[in-house]
């Protein structure tokens, strides 16, 4: 075995760790971003590739599932250097529930678009309205 080669391979593995936490990252920062702004159904792994960049592949490398991609997030919101943006002196409960809740409202806000596109009218429809508002008001999180 040529002198070095041990330590080249010792290097070229420590580089594809830090790949791999690099891409991690970038996955984790662009679904966050995408599911804060657009929701979580309507946000698809293609979506998150594209904007992290990385392939899809590379992401379910990391993440089984859309599902567990968005658990990945909240996690990374807990660690003592988390890679998705969080106020480190505020409260971290508070956050997850903050991003969670601009997933949802992102969600319900297709939903009344989809019925706006129908021409529903019905009674339930200022009730929705109502509660968009509402619930908006108390959900903020910056993107």
């Amino acid at each position: 075995m040529p002198k070095g080669s041990g330590e080249k391979r010792q290097g070229l593995a420590a580089w594809r760790e830090e790949q791999q936490h690099q891409s991690r990252k970038a996955v984790l920062i662009a679904a966050y971003h995408l599911f804060a702004v657009r929701g979580f159904q309507r946000t698809s792994m293609i979506d998150i590739a594209k904007a992290a960049p990385a392939s899809t592949a590379t992401i379910y490398k990391h993440f089984a599932s859309k599902e567990l991609l968005l658990a990945g997030v909240v996690e990374d919101m807990f660690e003592e250097k988390p890679s998705v943006p969080v106020d480190l002196k505020r409260e971290r409960n508070g956050q997850a529930y903050a991003f969670l809740s601009s997933m949802v409202m992102a969600d319900a806000r297709q939903v009344m678009r989809n019925l706006v596109d129908q021409d529903y009218d019905g009674a339930a429809m200022p009730v929705l309205e109502d509660w968009l508002e509402e619930s908006g008001k108390r959900s903020r999180v910056e993107c």
